[in-house]
């Protein structure tokens, strides 16, 4: 496994196609799921299919919204923790199980030296202006 921290605006390729930089990679986004643990420290998923990237590679943005702690951070905080997954086959229901129930890192990071490498290839950004994409290949 191959993984690089790479600036937001890097050109990276991913299954034969150059993403240039994390605006290409969310514009090619065809479904975001959000994770989102209960009490007792299970996941659900909601799916929202948002378009198809005409290059025929499948996106899928697992995102964890920032933790909210009063009601000023529920009327301002807009950021996210995204792990991008890339396929060229379409993302099914079973697989964005499979991938949202893989062990994660802090901050909802999925992309790390013990990951799965069926999961490959990832990207993960932890939504804030000063960070870098985590990048992990083949």
């Amino acid at each position: 496994m191959n993984i690089k921290e790479l600036g937001q605006d890097a050109k990276i390729e991913i299954l034969g196609h150059t993403f240039d930089g994390l605006q290409d990679i969310e514009s090619a986004v065809e479904i975001t799921a959000r994770v989102r643990p209960d009490f007792f420290g299970d996941r659900r998923i909601e799916r929202n299919v948002i378009g198809i990237d005409p290059e025929g590679i499948h996106v899928l943005d697992l995102y964890m919204p920032y933790p909210c702690f009063d009601s000023s951070d529920f009327l301002y905080e807009n950021r996210k923790y995204h792990n991008y997954f890339f396929s060229k086959e379409p993302f099914t229901d079973k697989d964005i199980e499979r991938i949202a129930g893989a062990p994660m890192k802090m901050n909802y990071c999925l992309v790390h030296e013990e990951m799965d490498e069926n999961l490959l290839p990832a990207v993960y950004f932890c939504g804030d202006s000063y960070c870098k994409l985590i990048v992990a290949t083949k």
